[in-house]
């Protein structure tokens, strides 16, 4: 389940649970609202999702569907929205902001 996290619900970070990004994998990943997006990529990737949930709100995702790392994944449903997302090689997360 998603949990909302933060004290003022401004990030929203995917955090990668085994392996590192540069891991492809096959999406498909439908049209949908962000929240639920999200879930998906978290199913399909392999990652723990966790973000705040005013972050998603109103946002709808695009659909992805192919073989690209979580990080393309997650920047093509999010391609043309004003959610960003960013990743820290350092860290191995994934962030998600507005």
């Amino acid at each position: 389940m998603l949990q909302a996290i933060g004290l003022f619900g401004m990030l929203a970070c995917l955090i990668e649970a085994a392996a590192g990004a540069e891991n492809r994998r096959v999406y498909d990943l439908p049209a949908d609202t962000a929240d639920r997006s999200l879930q998906r990529l978290s199913l399909q990737s392999g990652l723990q999702v966790m973000f705040a949930a005013d972050v998603t709100d109103g946002v709808r995702a695009n659909a992805v569907k192919g073989e690209f790392t979580p990080f393309e994944a997650a920047r093509r449903l999010f391609a043309g929205t004003r959610l960003r997302v960013s990743y820290n090689e350092k860290t191995g997360v994934l962030s998600v902001t507005r």
